[in-house]
């Protein structure tokens, strides 16, 4: 038996009571994240932001999992921090498999240009596929620079950018 924050016991026999409270605090850190790194009612840190988004993914919270995803792949381009593309495509491919669609688009950009180590172009080019069949205008805009083969600069400097992480979906 032990102590939860709120003041409950959480027993082996309550095992909903502690995944909730997991649930819920993992919710608060990515929000606290999303605050941090936008600047909402606090001072823009993008790295107390990395922290929560890391302890909220370990937590489980698929948003989570993104926005530690985008900050790992670059895309959060004022953050000093360590890139890791294959990191940021295992949680691309975890948060999409709990239902962040917008991770299909990054996912899909890294697979398609060859940018991680287990890179399969085809699986690439098809997450993106899905993705504009959706609706998504950046994943239009990273097929049809792939698919082109935009001539100069590495393949990251054909898939859109963009500091926020957001793909463009149409409303």
């Amino acid at each position: 038996v032990t102590m939860a924050p709120w003041g409950f016991r959480c027993r082996a026999s309550l095992p909903r009571s502690c995944l909730l409270y997991t649930s819920l605090r993992a919710l608060a850190l990515a929000v606290l994240g999303d605050s941090l790194a936008d600047g909402r009612g606090c001072r823009r840190d993008l790295d107390r932001a990395y922290a929560c988004f890391e302890e909220a993914a370990r937590l489980g919270n698929p948003d989570a999992m993104f926005a530690l995803g985008v900050f790992l792949q670059g895309k959060e381009e004022q953050w000093r921090g360590v890139r890791d593309l294959d990191r940021a495509a295992d949680l691309y491919c975890r948060a999409m498999s709990l239902g962040v669609d917008l991770a299909r688009t990054n996912l899909g950009c890294l697979h398609a240009a060859g940018l991680i180590r287990a890179a399969d172009r085809e699986h690439g080019l098809s997450l993106l596929r899905q993705s504009v069949a959706e609706g998504d205008m950046v994943a239009r805009d990273a097929l049809r620079a792939l698919e082109q083969g935009v001539p100069g600069g590495s393949p990251s400097d054909r898939l859109p950018g963009g500091d926020d992480g957001n793909t463009g979906k149409d409303a």
